[in-house]
């Protein structure tokens, strides 16, 4: 999941939901779960800072930002490939 919303309690909320979740139950059968780990995550995908551990979240002023460059290379572009990993909803013009 993609978290974009850095200045807020949004973190917070979103795994007190899932912890919630969790205890309640999902599906019709209401399968019960535990959430054990939350992890903040670098442009690679690599774990970089744990931010819960399932009990308590470990990092009071809430994960540092991603920063990712959108400056133009030096060399030519001749292919790019986009691969969506979630939903999008793509439009254009009207």
């Amino acid at each position: 999941m993609n978290l974009f919303d850095m200045h807020s309690r949004a973190l917070a909320y979103l795994v007190l939901a899932f912890v919630q979740l969790a205890h309640e139950g999902l599906g019709r059968s209401r399968g019960r779960a535990d959430l054990r780990k939350v992890w903040q995550l670098d442009a690679g995908g690599e774990c970089v800072a744990r931010l819960c551990d399932g009990k308590e979240f470990l990092l009071s002023d809430g994960p540092a930002p991603m920063t990712l460059s959108l400056a133009p290379r030096a060399e030519r572009v001749e292919r790019v490939r986009v691969r969506f990993v979630t939903p999008t909803e793509l439009k254009s013009g009207q």
